[in-house]
C-alpha cells in the first residue's frame, strides 16, 4: 500500500517533464533552422581593370575614352541550397568620367569548412554575366554583352563587433566585352571595349 503514492508521483512528474522536454526540443530545432537558413547580403566597393579606352569619330566631334579601369559599388545576395553551396545573385554599378556600367552576376559559390580555420572562411565563385556601358555624347550605343567570370574570396567573421557580421574580399577574372553600333554620322571608331579583366571588391556581409 505504501508504494501507491510513490508511483502516483513519479507518473506525475513523468508526465510534466515529457511536455518540458516537448517545448525544449521545439526550441532547440526552431534555433538549428535559424542557423541554417544560409542567406547573406552584402555591398562593398567594386573595382574593374580592363580594356576600356575608346575612339569615336564624327564631323560635329571627337570622342575619346581613355580609362583602363571602372569603379563603384557592389550589392549582392547569397543563398545557401546545399552544404557548402550557395546561389548567388549580385549587381556592380561602376562610373568613371561620363563613363558608366552595370553589370549583374549571377553563379554558384563552393565554401569548403576545412581550408581555413574560423573566423577565416575561403570561398570559390564562378558565373554568367550580364552588362551594360555608356559613354556620354558617343553617336551610337554599346550592344549589351554576355560574360563570364570566376575567382575566390576571403572572408573573416566579426561576430566580437556584430554576430553576422563579416569582412569580405574577392578577386575575380572576368571576360566581358561591349560591341559597339555606330550610328551613320560616325566616320571611324573602335569596335568593342573590354574583354579579358580583373575585378577586385571589398566589403561587408551580413550572415542570416
Amino acid at each position: 500500500m505504501h508504494l501507491w503514492p510513490g508511483l502516483i508521483t513519479a507518473l506525475l512528474l513523468a508526465g510534466t517533464a515529457a511536455p518540458a522536454a516537448s517545448a525544449g526540443d521545439a526550441q532547440n530545432e526552431a534555433a538549428a533552422e535559424g542557423e541554417e537558413l544560409g542567406i547573406r547580403l552584402g555591398a562593398g566597393y567594386s573595382l574593374w581593370l580592363s580594356d576600356l579606352k575608346f575612339r569615336c569619330e564624327s564631323p560635329t566631334q571627337i570622342v575619346e575614352s581613355d580609362f583602363s579601369s571602372l569603379s563603384g559599388v557592389e550589392i549582392f545576395g547569397q543563398f545557401e541550397v546545399v552544404e557548402e553551396w550557395s546561389f548567388r545573385l549580385g549587381g556592380d554599378f561602376l562610373f568613371g568620367v561620363d563613363t558608366r556600367s552595370l553589370v549583374g552576376s549571377l553563379g554558384a559559390v563552393y565554401t569548403p569548412r576545412d581550408i581555413l580555420d574560423p573566423p577565416l572562411e575561403a570561398s570559390f565563385r564562378a558565373g554568367l554575366l550580364l552588362g551594360s556601358f555608356e559613354i556620354k555624347d558617343v553617336e551610337g550605343d554599346f550592344d549589351p554583352a554576355v560574360g563570364v567570370e570566376a575567382g575566390l574570396g576571403i572572408t573573416h567573421g566579426l561576430d566580437e563587433y556584430l554576430e553576422g557580421l563579416m569582412f569580405q574580399a574577392e578577386v575575380m577574372f572576368r571576360y566581358l566585352k561591349f560591341d559597339f553600333d555606330r550610328d551613320a554620322t560616325v566616320t571611324a571608331s573602335d569596335d568593342s571595349v573590354g574583354g579579358f579583366g580583373v575585378r577586385l571588391s571589398a566589403g561587408f556581409t551580413y550572415r542570416f
